[in-house]
């Protein structure tokens, strides 16, 4: 905005005059930064869309991962730990009514043995499993806005079952 004023005089007349002028162009010059400044918005909404689809898709694999480890678990204490034991006890049991030999038995403490291990393993994979699933949550806090307005957090089904099998075990000396 812009103020004026002048002063004329011809020969019988004067006279003030005063004014104000705004400007208001017909056409902006500036297109090319407003094309550049919307192109740059863009790419980061899509950055920001890519990121949050490559954080889903990790939290999701994660969960998985989760799930099948506990799976196996499951497994071990449903069904192998029980049998290998009981095997193991049947070995014992006929080696000393002379019904085996001692080969059966150190087989059978072998296989014992390596199911134990083997149910260790899946428990740690498990804690391995949850452990990165709990970091890619905390992530996803960290950068989400959003929160679950009933409880003010983001919430992630992780059964008690899984966390409690990742709990430490006693061994029996006699395992060893």
């Amino acid at each position: 905005m812009t103020l004026f004023g002048f002063y004329a005089r011809e020969t019988g007349r004067e006279g003030v005059l005063g004014g104000v002028s705004v400007p208001t162009p017909l056409w902006y010059r500036q297109q090319g930064h407003i094309a550049t400044a919307l192109g740059t918005q863009r790419k980061e909404e899509a950055e920001l869309i890519r990121s949050r689809n490559d954080l889903a898709r990790a939290i999701n694999q994660h969960a998985r991962e989760a799930e099948t480890a506990q799976d196996q678990i499951l497994v071990y204490e449903e069904g192998l730990l029980k049998q290998a034991q009981e095997a193991l006890r049947i070995a014992q049991l006929s080696f000393r009514q002379g019904a085996s030999s001692l080969l059966d038995v150190l087989d059978a403490q072998r296989v014992q043995r390596q199911i134990t291990v083997d149910y260790n393993l899946a428990r740690f994979e498990l804690s391995l499993a949850l452990t990165r699933f709990e970091r890619a949550l905390a992530v996803h806090s960290k950068t989400s806005k959003r929160t679950d307005e009933r409880h003010g957090h983001f919430f992630w089904p992780i059964s008690k079952s899984m966390r409690a099998s990742c709990a430490p075990t006693k061994l029996s000396e006699r395992d060893w």
